[in-house]
């Protein structure tokens, strides 16, 4: 291989980190304005409760504790992906803060914690009412017919959180040099459907929410 073909795969190497980094930061600010936009509905009264009205109804977005389940299990989700950016910058900067068996580690339980809050919040598995969503996208409903994509949102969670658990199991296994590549590139795929459909969820509620009230 000569020098000059080394060089233009070391340059589209870089490139490729940079355009990952640069979607990355994208997706990350998106849900941060989201995140902003719901922030002072943390401070809502949440109403009292008895024994008889405890279900899993309660827990669900629309009612004040399901918006929080929701809010920081988002939250979490986001946190665990700076291990991509640090995986992404791993060999572009100079400092070396933690290990990344520790980062991996981080990512592992923030993304299974966030999930976790994520899939209570959906109602998921006794009170899953979008488990089936193909019924409820009708888009010549408009942003109401697309009510399935909470359904999408939530089973990508779970697929994208197995998939993460799969992945760390080959990361120490003897197949990992042949399969962790194949595995890599999906669960990046999974990972990018999860922020754009959880996006498109964010967005119809906060439609409903504000514009369709006004």
């Amino acid at each position: 291989m000569t020098n000059s073909l080394r060089l233009g795969l070391r340059r589209l190497r870089l490139n490729l980190r940079v355009i990952r980094l640069l979607v990355w930061a994208a997706g990350t600010v998106v849900v941060a304005f989201f995140l902003m936009l719901g922030f002072w509905q943390l401070f809502q009264e949440i109403p009292s409760y008895t024994i008889q009205n405890l279900s899993t109804r309660i827990l669900k977005g629309g009612s004040p504790i399901g918006f929080r389940l929701a809010y920081f299990g988002t939250i979490l989700l986001v946190a665990g992906q700076f291990y991509t950016l640090r995986r992404a910058t791993y060999h572009m900067s100079q400092s070396r803060i933690g290990s990344r068996r520790s980062w991996l580690r981080a990512h592992c339980y923030l993304d299974i914690a966030g999930t976790i809050l994520l899939l209570t919040h959906s109602g998921f598995p006794l009170s899953f009412r979008y488990a089936n969503p193909f019924p409820y996208l009708r888009p010549t409903w408009g942003l109401i017919g697309l009510a399935g994509v909470q359904g999408f949102a939530a089973w990508l969670v779970l697929v994208t959180l197995i998939s993460g658990v799969v992945g760390e199991r080959l990361l120490t296994s003897a197949l990992a040099s042949s399969l962790f590549r194949r595995w890599l590139k999906s669960h990046i795929l999974l990972t990018c459907l999860l922020f754009v459909f959880g996006m498109i969820h964010l967005f119809i509620v906060l439609w409903l929410k504000y514009a369709s009230a006004g």
